[in-house]
């Protein structure tokens, strides 16, 4: 999941916001993972919302499909980024994934 919150251009430091927005991408070659994610992301705003007197809004999502990326290419991936050291987590989710 990869995440941004915005508050809006006249707001100050410390003071707590009347608006702010928050973008979500859900990322993941599961889609009915995905899906039920953002489901659940959902239904805790709701509980939320009652319990702190907010009102979350949501735009339609945007759906993509993932893609799988060629073997090769993600095995190179993999071994330089054990070669120099750099953990690649995408990188294994998806070689984890193609090889079951």
């Amino acid at each position: 999941m990869v995440g941004m919150i915005n508050t809006p251009e006249k707001s100050a430091f410390n003071i707590i916001p009347n608006e702010v927005t928050l973008n979500i991408d859900i990322r993941s070659i599961d889609v009915a993972l995905r899906d039920t994610f953002g489901a659940k992301m959902r239904e805790g705003t709701v509980e939320i919302g009652k319990k702190f007197q907010v009102e979350f809004v949501f735009d339609e999502p945007v759906m993509m499909l993932s893609v799988f990326s060629n073997p090769d290419v993600l095995g190179r991936l993999e071994f330089s980024a054990k070669t120099l050291g750099v953990p690649v987590c995408a990188c294994h989710l998806a070689l984890d994934t193609m090889r079951q």
